[in-house]
């Protein structure tokens, strides 16, 4: 449930950034997503790498998607 309102509030600053002309928050939000939800499966293999372990609390603090 986190996630999807992570998903909405980003997606209303992208919004919201390109209507009024916020180059520098559109370009932040989009840096965010972009960790978020990497593009290419080299990206995916690097972000999954960089997160703790599954079964430490960090893990659990952390809600990024996964791609299964």
């Amino acid at each position: 449930m986190a996630l999807q309102g992570n998903l909405r509030i980003a997606s209303i600053l992208l919004r919201l950034s390109a209507k009024y002309a916020m180059v520098h928050l559109f370009s932040d939000t989009l840096t965010i997503l972009y960790k978020a939800w990497p593009t290419t499966l080299t990206q995916w293999t690097r972000r999954e790498r960089q997160l703790p372990r599954v079964n430490t609390e960090a893990a659990k603090a952390i809600s990024l998607p996964h791609p299964m």
